[in-house]
Order: structure tokens, then C-alpha cells, then sequence
């Protein structure tokens, strides 16, 4: 009819579907940062988005009960820690930022829980010297968090990701793309 082959077309379904499944799963594993801009938020609103409790189970007999509302994902969240130029050291004016995060680890919610700190850079210099700052920055945040607030160690995770993940529609050399990411470990 159009000239073109059923092997042909079977081989276009089968890279159509392939395509479909790469978009699907790029998606599914990229998880959006939600950026921390202004004033810093409380330990609550931390440990609400970084570990969210879980709807409550019930055992019943004979009851019917309607579902509870899906319990929401935990975040990724970003802030911008200030370093000194070119160095580990973190400024005072980040400070307050870390302080709520180390009280909301303590929480309940959060009591148990693991934290992955990454540490990120822009794309100014060497590729790899980016990547050691960035994994320099983040163990600097982990050891104010485990000093500062005692927060057992075994609980945190560094991990530097230097300039290879940058923030969406953001160039790679631009400023924001400094920043400490903090998520739930699986």
C-alpha cells in the first residue's frame, strides 16, 4: 500500500517502542530539585519534605474504608551553601540553613532515616578538579552536621557530582548551579 515491507514495519514498531521505553525510564529515574531560595524553612517543613510520613495502616475484619490519599514522595532539595572561593569552608550566612536541617533530622520522622548529601559545582575550571571540590563541600556539610548537631555519621552520605548534573534551563557556568543537594537514601 505504501510501499513498505511488513520487516520493515515491524522493525519501526520495535524501535518506536524501544524509544518509548528510554523517555519513560530517563523520566522516571530523574527526580526534580526543588530549590531553597530566600528565607530558610523550619526543621518541620525539612523533615516534611525530605521524609514524609506515610499514610497509616489499618487491619480490619469486615469493614469497608476508603483509600487514603496516595502519601506524598520525598523531595530533593537544593541550597545554594556558600563555600569560601575555592575551598571547603562554609560561610556563616549558611549556617542557619544547616541548623534546621541537623534539628530535623532529629525529628521522628526522620530519626531513622539516611540523608545523601551531593555536592555540585558549575563548569568554571577543570572538569576534575570541580569534581573533588564538590566532594570536599559535601563531606565539609556532613562533618557541621555530625559535629554541630551530632548526627550519627553512618546516617549521611556524601556524594560529589562536580559539574555533571547542572539545573535545568540554567547554563552550566551559572552560579546556581553551586549548591548542596539533600534526598532520602533508598
Amino acid at each position: 500500500m505504501f510501499g513498505i515491507t511488513r520487516e520493515t514495519f515491524r522493525k519501526a514498531q520495535a524501535l518506536l517502542a524501544a524509544a518509548a521505553l528510554l523517555v519513560t525510564a530517563a523520566g522516571a529515574s530523574a527526580q526534580e530539585v526543588h530549590m531553597i531560595e530566600g528565607a530558610t524553612p523550619s526543621a518541620e517543613e525539612l523533615a516534611d519534605r525530605l521524609f514524609p510520613e506515610e499514610a497509616p495502616t489499618y487491619k480490619t475484619r469486615s469493614i469497608v474504608m476508603k483509600d487514603a490519599p496516595p502519601p506524598k514522595p520525598p523531595q530533593t532539595i537544593g541550597f545554594q551553601v556558600r563555600f569560601g572561593f575555592d575551598s571547603a569552608e562554609i560561610l556563616a550566612d549558611s549556617q542557619p540553613f544547616l541548623d534546621q536541617l541537623g534539628q530535623a533530622l532529629k525529628t521522628d520522622q526522620a530519626k531513622n532515616e539516611k540523608l545523601v548529601i551531593e555536592g555540585h559545582t558549575d563548569a568554571i575550571g577543570a572538569e576534575q578538579y570541580n569534581q573533588m571540590l564538590s566532594e570536599r563541600r559535601a563531606a565539609s556539610v556532613r562533618n557541621y552536621l555530625v559535629q554541630t548537631h551530632k548526627i550519627d555519621p553512618a546516617r549521611l552520605v556524601t556524594k560529589g557530582l562536580g559539574e555533571a548534573a547542572p539545573l535545568p534551563e540554567t547554563r552550566p557556568t551559572a552560579a546556581k548551579n553551586r549548591r548542596v543537594q539533600f534526598r532520602k537514601a533508598n
